[in-house]
Formats: structure tokens, C-alpha cells, sequence
């Protein structure tokens, strides 16, 4: 009989184990992740020091000159602790970076001691690096520990965040002392909407029961989403922490870069288009990346990036540079009647506004001379606008020795604008830079 029970429990447990095991591979195959489970901070209560610093936090401030602000390991009312100090207004914290999960809810949360803190700034707080929202920020708690609270949400493809105990805040810098302990960051099944107290009010209804009345309400820090712009020219790439946008996130398309008057037919200027997106703990890098795999060059305001337009030299000017020097070269010394019009008239397209110029341009304004000289030609800032047309811009220094006058040199610069005819290049149209 007992040979007979121990059989039963085996079997039991062995079915226990293959129930776990297939519990595990089921989750994997529905590719959703295991819940983090309890404070996924290292040293939240910031018990453990090396060199006066807590071990696995980082120190971050906006104005780091000597003496604006002081971070340290401290003791608090008994309790280990941080102590964030703005001797200068300023915006001073502790940071750690954490994995998170993807769209997945979270509660930070910390003990906050402040003490003589500009009312008119924020606070002392815990917020997350790179978002303006923070949770409730404390001015002064009379010596008293008060718990204060964010709740935000991960969005799609997020790996990690950086949190923070903090004085001060984005475009808000602050005066005054801040000590923190006990910071969490827990996975959270949902938001509160706040905490409240009831007081009895002292009356009695007709039932007998006591009457209460709301006494004091708080509502929950929840961080709000933050709205970003990018703008980037048509058909490149934007990617947010190395996840590109879609086209769905373009709010406005077919903005002209620049203006080019009477392009020819089929031919287009360069367009932009504006990328919109919400993220709710800001965002670490965004970078564009143009149709051919070049990077764009970004500012970055605010919440909005600009992307520079790339211009095509990279790709055109090994093909057309001896084409563009070609025409240069000619449009130049026709100027100081050293190439005839008739010559010039085979590089240009008849009846384009490059012919009407050459063909109304007076050559009596330059003196006599007897040579001429080209000098530090460059041309760059190459431009499709389509198969068959495209501009480039020309500068050098054109010098001329006159004949009975000291040599003068001409800085120049044109932008000349190109179209294709039966597979030969020719200048449709010029202006000077």
C-alpha cells in the first residue's frame, strides 16, 4: 500500500513539472514576456555607499558648475537616504537606467524629505529622464517624509527608462534641499485615481447612522504623454530609439526645402514632410536617414527635430563635376569676351533663360586685357530634381590680367541649373549666389 502511494505521489509530481515546463513554453510561443515582479531598482533604499556615492546610481544636473549643486549619501531621520542640495538654482538628481517591458504599466514612487524649496519651481520629485511630467512635487514637508508617486506606460518596442529623484525639473530650476529613500519602480494591473480621507461631520441621520464628510483628496501623479515633431525630407527615414516611424505618422507632406521658379516639365524641388508622435517617456535618439542611406544632419528644439536636407554630391558629382566646370569655364569667358556667343549657344538649351541672357548680355564693359586665370574652383550643393535635371552651385576666383591695369581678381559664384537633351548635358538656366 505505501509502495502503492509513493507511485501516485511521483506520477503527481512529475505531471506537476511537465504542467510547469508546458506552462513555460506556451507563454514563450505567444511571445509575450514574464511580469516583473517587485522593486526593480538596485539599491532603492540607498543602504549600500561606496566613496559617499550610492552604488548603482548616477548623478545628473543641469547647471554643473562647482558649487550649484550637491549630491551625496546622507542620513535621514534615522534612514539612509540621498540628499539632493541647489546651493544655485538648478536641475539636480539621481538616475538609474532599468529594463522595462513594452507596453506595460508602471508605478514609480519614493519617501521625499524637502526643505526650504523655491515655491514658485518645481520640487522635489521622481520623474523619468528625457519627460517633462513629474510626479507631485514637494516644496517643504516640516521634517516629515512624504510619499510621492508617478505612473506611466511603456510604449511599443521600449527596452528600458532612466529614473529619477530630483530637484527641479525640465525649464524649471530650483533652490533648496531634497532627501529620498525608499524609491520603487513596480510594475502596476492598474492607476489609481488618487487618495482621499473622510472626517465624521458630528451629525446623525434619521437612522441613526454618523454623517461623513471628504475631508482632504490627492489626486495620483499620472505621467502624461508628450508630443513630438520631426521634420525630414520625402522619402527618407525617421527612426525613434531605433524604431522607424510610419507613414501613418505623417501629419503634413509636399513641403518645398527651397523655391526654383519655371523647372522643366516632369522635374520637382525637394519636399519635406512632418512626422508627429506621442511617447510617454521621452525619447533617447531620433535620427533620419535619407533615400540613398545618408545620414541627415538634426537640430533639435524642444520637442521638434529638423533634418537637414543632403545634397546629392556624393552621388552626382562624380558623374557631372567636368560638365559643370565645362560650361562654367565657357559662361565665364564669354563674359570678358574670351569665348564667342556662337560657341557658348551649343551649351545652352535654345530659347531657356540662359539663352536669352547670353544672347542680350553687352560685352563692351571689360577693358582689354591679355589672359585670364580660373582659381580655387569648387562645386558642390548638387541637386536632382529629376532624371534628366539637376543644379549645382560653381565658386572660384576668376582673375584678369588687363593691359594697361593692375591684374583684378572676380570672386564668383553661380548656381547653374542643368537639363538632359538626347543624353548630353545642357545650362538651361543661371543666377548668381
Amino acid at each position: 500500500m505505501k509502495r502503492r502511494n509513493g507511485r501516485i505521489a511521483a506520477i503527481i509530481l512529475a505531471l506537476i513539472v511537465l504542467l510547469a515546463v508546458a506552462g513555460a513554453l506556451l507563454w514563450r510561443a505567444g511571445g509575450q514576456e514574464a511580469p516583473q515582479e517587485g522593486n526593480l531598482l538596485v539599491n532603492g533604499d540607498f543602504s549600500a555607499v561606496t566613496g559617499g556615492m550610492p552604488d548603482g546610481w548616477e548623478t545628473g544636473m543641469w547647471v554643473t558648475g562647482a558649487g550649484a549643486s550637491y549630491l551625496e549619501a546622507a542620513t535621514a531621520d534615522g534612514r539612509s537616504a540621498v540628499l539632493v542640495e541647489n546651493a544655485a538654482a538648478n536641475d539636480a538628481r539621481f538616475e538609474q537606467t532599468i529594463t522595462v517591458r513594452e507596453n506595460t504599466t508602471y508605478c514609480l514612487s519614493a519617501l521625499v524629505m524637502a526643505e526650504g524649496c523655491d515655491g514658485n519651481e518645481t520640487g522635489a520629485n521622481v520623474s523619468f529622464l528625457g519627460v517633462y511630467g513629474t510626479s507631485e512635487d514637494v516644496h517643504d514637508t516640516q521634517g516629515q517624509w512624504q510619499r510621492v508617486s508617478l505612473y506611466a506606460r511603456t510604449g511599443k518596442g521600449q527596452k528600458e527608462v532612466t529614473v529619477c529623484v530630483r530637484l527641479g525639473g525640465y525649464g524649471s530650476e530650483t533652490t533648496g534641499k531634497a532627501w529620498f529613500t525608499d524609491v520603487e519602480l513596480c510594475e502596476a494591473d492598474d492607476v489609481p485615481l488618487g487618495e482621499f480621507t473622510l472626517m465624521k461631520n458630528g451629525q446623525v441621520d434619521e437612522y441613526g447612522f454618523e454623517g461623513w464628510t471628504l475631508d482632504t483628496m490627492k489626486t495620483t501623479g499620472v505621467l502624461r504623454s508628450e508630443t513630438y515633431r520631426v521634420t525630414a525630407p520625402t522619402k527618407s527615414t525617421v527612426y525613434v530609439d531605433g524604431q522607424a516611424l510610419t507613414d501613418d505618422k505623417i501629419i503634413e507632406r509636399d513641403i518645398p526645402i527651397f523655391t526654383v521658379e519655371d523647372l522643366p516639365d516632369g522635374a520637382h524641388v525637394p519636399t519635406d514632410c512632418v512626422y508627429e508622435f506621442t511617447r510617454y517617456f521621452g525619447v533617447d535618439q531620433v535620427r533620419v536617414v535619407d533615400q540613398y542611406g545618408e545620414e541627415n544632419a538634426l537640430t533639435e528644439q524642444g520637442n521638434t527635430y529638423t533634418a537637414a536636407f543632403n545634397y546629392d554630391d556624393s552621388r552626382l558629382a562624380p558623374e557631372l563635376e567636368e560638365r559643370v566646370i565645362q560650361v562654367v569655364r565657357r559662361l565665364s569667358c564669354f563674359m570678358t569676351d574670351d569665348y564667342s556667343r556662337s560657341r557658348l549657344y551649343k551649351d545652352l538649351i535654345e530659347d531657356s533663360k540662359a539663352y536669352s541672357y547670353v544672347k542680350r548680355f553687352d560685352l563692351n564693359w571689360i577693358a582689354k586685357h591679355k589672359s585670364y586665370e580660373f582659381s580655387n574652383m569648387q562645386v558642390n550643393n548638387y541637386v536632382s530634381y529629376s532624371d534628366d535635371c539637376f543644379s549645382a552651385e560653381a565658386r572660384y576666383d576668376y582673375t584678369i590680367i588687363y593691359r594697361k591695369a593692375d591684374p583684378e581678381t572676380y570672386p564668383t559664384a553661380y548656381r547653374l541649373f542643368f537639363k538632359k537633351v538626347k543624353d548630353e548635358w545642357y545650362l538651361y538656366d543661371f543666377t548668381l549666389i
